[in-house]
């Protein structure tokens, strides 16, 4: 898919965590723009989440622009979560703990699913 560098960020967010020696921590994501796979098939997105020991790069894809970047905004918790896990980081929040770190919830969860 041709080169995996962020380029062109269009948005980023600040996130706090805590470590387990209850330290707060910053935790960023980033969004890059969407772009055309070099195959002409569809889109990718690219996102990038950044903190201690955090330097983690995803793609997500889509038929088109949108669907590539709804992809992105929708899979974020999850890698989020995912990575600060890992580190053994907990308390992962944008303005309060719970809030899913401010990106739309998937299908299904809180007050968008059906």
């Amino acid at each position: 898919m041709g080169n995996k560098e962020l380029e062109h960020i269009v948005g980023e967010r600040e996130l706090a965590a805590t470590t387990a020696s209850a330290e707060r921590v910053g935790i960023k994501v980033q969004i890059g723009s969407p772009r055309r796979y070099p195959d002409e098939t569809g889109y990718e997105c690219p996102l990038r989440i950044t903190g201690p020991g955090i330097d983690v790069t995803q793609w997500m894809g889509g038929l088109d622009s949108v669907q590539a970047l709804q992809a992105a905004l929708y899979i974020i918790p999850f890698y989020v979560n995912r990575v600060c896990q890992d580190r053994g980081f907990t308390n992962v929040h944008w303005t309060e703990v719970g809030d899913n770190l401010g990106f739309p919830p998937i299908a299904g969860e809180g007050q968008n699913g059906r």
